[in-house]
Formats: C-alpha cells, structure tokens, sequence
C-alpha cells in the first residue's frame, strides 16, 4: 500500500470516528420520576415476578384439588396379534378334537368412570387449597409493598447522593473563592503566608469529599438500576417526586395500628395460616372415616381370524361396583397425623399472636420516626437561611479586613453543614413517609398516581 493509500485510509478513520463518537456521546439519559420507577419495578424486578407467579401454581393447587370431588372418565383400548393360539384337545369316543382358545385378532376398548360418593377430607382438602390461594395473593402483596418500599427508599437515597455532590461541589467553589481573596491579600501584603496556606489546604481537603460524594452517588443510582431491572451503566436523571400527603398519617397511634392490622398482608396471612391448618386438621381426621365410591365400566371386546374393518365378532360388557372401605387399624398412623396437625395448628395461633404484636411494634415506630422527620425538616429550612447570611456576613467582613479568615471558614463549614443536614432531613421524612405506609399496609403506588403519571 503506497503512502496516499495509507492517509485515505487514516482519513476515513478519522471521519468514522468523529461520526460515531457524538452517537456514543449523546446517549441519553432516562429521566425517571418516583411513579415511573415504581412501576417499571412491579414490571421488571425479578423478585417480585417470582411471587406473582405463585399465584398461577395456587390456582392449579385449587383446581387439583378441587378434582378430588369431581367424577373421572377414562377411555381405554388394546389390540393383541396372536401369532400362536393355545389349542386344547378333546376325545369323545374315537374321535379327537382340537378347540383354539383365542383368535388371531384381539381387541378391547370401553369407558370407565368413577365418582367418589364420600370421603370425609376432601372438602376440607379443597377449602384448605382455596385459603392457601388468598394466602398467596398475601404473599404476593407483602412482596409487592417490600418492593415499592425498597424502590422508594433507594430512589430518595440517590437523590440525596446527588444533592451531596451539589453540596460539596459547592462548598469546593465557595472554598476556591475565599482561596483566590487570600492569594490576593497575601500579593498585596496584607496577609501572612499562613494563611494563604490554610486556604490552600482547605481547598485540598474539600477536594476528596467531593471524589466522596460523587462515588456514593454512583453507588446509589447502581442500587436503584439493581432494583429497576436496568442495564448497567445507563444515565439516570431522577426528579424530585412527594408523595401526596394522605389523611392517615395524621391519625392517632390506635387508628392507625387498627388500620394496619386491616390491611398488611402479614396479619391477613397469619389467620389464614390459622384457617388451613384448622382444615388440615379435619382432613387428618377424616382418615379415621369410611370412604364410599362408586365405579362403572363399560367395555367391548372384539375378535377375527384375519385382520380387516368387517365381520369383528363384538361382546359388549357393562358393570357397576361399589366400594365401600372403612379403617379399623394402620399402626397409630392417623392418630399420629392428627397429633401433628394439632401441633400445627397451636404453632400457628401463636404465630399470629405474634405478628399482631409486632404490626403494633412496626406502626408504634413508624409514626414516631414519621413525627421525628417531619419536625426535623421543618427546623432545617431556616437554619440554611441562617448559614448563608452568616457566610456572606464572614465573606464580606474579611474582604474588608475586619474579620478573618477563621470567621470564613467557620461559616463556610456551617453553611455545608446546614445544607448537608437539609437533604438529609429530606431524605429521611420522605424513607420515614414511606415506612409509615408499609407499616401501615398502604402502598406508595397509588398515592402518586394520581399526580406523576
């Protein structure tokens, strides 16, 4: 290849990858309000589609069990070759004669039904398999409520990390400012070099806590990508979103704790654990009562010498059995079932005695953490209000040499403070906000709705 070739080719290169390069540039971020993100998890979380899909094998656990009680039919057919027929040979006087027992050609084919007349655990075995159904869909929704609680708490925390990053990139530009007032003192002599290399170490040790921030923001967007369903790597732009204030919230601790045990799935859940197992209880029981079936069949039975569709010799057979079965002894077997089902059946009580403790516990909690958040949110705005006057105060002082640099640092690091404390009081009312609607059985979902669509 001769020396032009080589820069055509070097030339084409260039020009590819500046087309490119813009393509991969430009890739877009997905902007995501706090609606957009709860719904794409119910949509996307591979968790949350595990306990939806429990929901189709309980319905078929009803259905199997439901089919105890309903009738089968069975339709049944052989067809036998018989290439050597058995022949039994019979002498009456002095003749000998030779009888086959069977024919080339054999064919049988019917129906049988069946239907179970009585059998004492059936029914308690399909009302058991309807519970253990609306015990799933329990289950299905405490899922469903973890998942937006999580997604919730994970969108908040990115958008703190985002607003620390603000924080300490500005708290970097306010240090850099009072930095380049120092250079200039100290050019001008008004100023000793210590204090020009305070301001330079200021700037040094702000510059990590913004390297800080920025990593715990990476983190926290990757959390929410991890809870979302998201690729790697993809842009996230989140947009602050509130929950609209519901009327609730500001009920008192014994409504609240009433309400929640009306509507969390864990206590639903407990009772009807308590119910299957009350109905596992009878179905053990049952093994001790007679059962009764009844039975028919009907079959056709078809011979010919040489194979064809004509001249089959057909014997139609019809028979009806009832069965009657009654347990006099297997070993202690159905007492020791019934024992263990018993003890079953005590573990579950408990169990609900103890989550309705623990909803009260969680509600108890959740409010005052809620009436905590709230009050410290409301102290924060004014306090920024405060820290910012008082830097521009110090700031001011010190350019007009009667304050030092002590003064600006100190209100600088105020202000930071201040600032840091308000998103964090933001954060923690809107995770607080959330917990109070889990403890209390109510979703995120449809309280933003109606806004963030």
């Amino acid at each position: 290849m001769n020396q032009s070739a080589k820069l055509m080719v070097v030339v084409l290169i260039a020009v590819m990858v500046q087309a490119v390069a813009p393509l991969v540039a430009a890739q877009e971020s997905l902007l995501l309000t706090l609606y957009q993100s709860l719904v794409r998890a119910v949509e996307h979380n591979e968790s949350f589609l595990i306990a939806e899909e429990e929901r189709v094998r309980a319905e078929a656990q009803v259905g199997q069990a439901r089919a105890e009680a309903l009738p089968t039919i069975r339709f049944f057919g052989d067809y036998t070759r018989n290439f050597e027929i058995p022949e039994q040979f019979v002498t009456i006087g002095d003749q000998t004669e030779r009888f086959k027992f069977g024919y080339e050609h054999a064919s049988n084919w019917g129906f049988t039904a069946t239907q179970s007349i009585w059998q004492g655990g059936v029914f308690p075995a399909w009302a058991a398999a309807r519970l253990y159904s609306e015990y799933v869909e329990q289950v299905r929704r405490q899922a469903w409520l973890d998942l937006q609680q999580g997604v919730a708490t994970a969108y908040f925390d990115a958008l703190l990390a985002e607003q620390q990053v603000e924080v300490a990139r500005r708290s970097l530009e306010l240090a850099i400012d009072t930095r380049d007032v120092v250079q200039k003192k100290y050019e001008q002599g008004q100023i000793s070099e210590y204090d020009l290399l305070r301001a330079e170490v200021q700037v040094a040790n702000i510059r990590p806590q913004v390297l800080q921030a920025e990593n715990g923001q990476k983190l926290a967007l990757t959390n929410l990508r991890n809870l979302l369903g998201i690729e790697a790597g993809v842009p996230l732009q989140l947009s602050p979103s509130v929950a609209d204030s519901a009327a609730w919230e500001t009920e008192t601790l014994e409504v609240l704790i009433t309400r929640a045990r009306s509507r969390r799935p864990e206590p639903l859940q407990a009772e009807l654990e308590v119910s299957m197992r009350e109905k596992a209880v009878a179905v053990a029981r049952a093994d001790h009562f007679p059962s009764l079936e009844l039975s028919g069949n009907y079959m056709v039975s078809a011979y010919r010498e040489q194979l064809g569709f004509n001249h089959w010799q057909r014997t139609p057979a019809w028979s009806a059995t009832l069965t009657l079965s009654i347990p006099i002894f297997e070993g202690m077997r159905i007492s020791s079932g019934v024992s263990q089902a018993k003890v079953d059946l005590v573990q579950a009580r408990l169990r609900e005695r103890s989550v309705n403790k623990q909803v009260t516990l969680d509600v108890e909690s959740a409010q005052n953490s809620f009436l905590e958040a709230q009050e410290r949110l409301g102290s924060q705005a004014e306090t920024v209000l405060q820290a910012e006057r008082g830097y521009e105060i110090a700031n001011l002082r010190y350019q007009e040499g009667v304050g030092t640099q002590l003064e600006v640092s100190d209100a600088m690091l105020a202000l930071t403070t201040a600032r840091l404390n308000k998103s964090n009081a933001m954060r923690d009312y809107q995770v607080a906000r959330t917990n109070l609607r889990r403890a209390v059985g109510e979703p995120v979902l449809d309280a933003l709705a109606d806004t963030n669509k």
